[in-house]
């Protein structure tokens, strides 16, 4: 299951800074509005900003997965008076994410893909990357746009 990261480690940097040079990745406080709904960020920021004012800020979840991997999901939060709000409820009812802002990240239409790191070279890892790419085939055929990035540090 995904969780936040307790702490912004070194590795984390590290990938983050390979996917958005610019920024570095912050933890922001999650305010759900009772007509929120998961996995609905973009209808979440638009409705936030609809009723207090703000801008939709697009970049990546980090989450902390089973067996030293990190994922980098597309998201996007609202920024209002310089504080950063995540509006979006997570399945594990977290009340905080670790946020990275990117520029590039703006939606195109297109499905934009996750990125995934494998922290080691755990043999167990290995395997699960192995099946989350086949995961993601399935997916790929059902949306030849989709792609998911899978890195390993070793």
């Amino acid at each position: 299951m995904n969780t936040t990261p307790a702490v912004i480690t070194s590795a984390i940097l590290r990938f983050c800074r390979g996917v958005s040079p610019t920024y570095q990745p912050t933890f922001h406080e999650v305010e759900v509005h009772p007509d929120s709904a998961p996995l609905e960020y973009l209808d979440n920021c638009v409705k936030e900003i609809e009723r207090n004012g703000g801008e939709i800020v697009y970049g990546w979840t980090v989450w902390s997965l089973p067996k030293n991997l990190i994922t980098l999901v597309h998201h996007a939060v609202v920024c209002r008076d310089g504080r950063v709000i995540d509006t979006t409820p997570t399945r594990t009812r977290e009340t905080r994410v670790l946020f990275l802002q990117d520029d590039k990240a703006r939606p195109t239409g297109d499905v934009i893909p996750s990125h995934f790191f494998q922290i080691g070279d755990d043999p167990e890892t290995l395997h699960l990357v192995e099946d989350m790419r086949e995961i993601y085939d399935l997916h790929e055929d059902a949306d030849a746009e989709r792609e998911v990035r899978v890195l390993a540090l070793v």
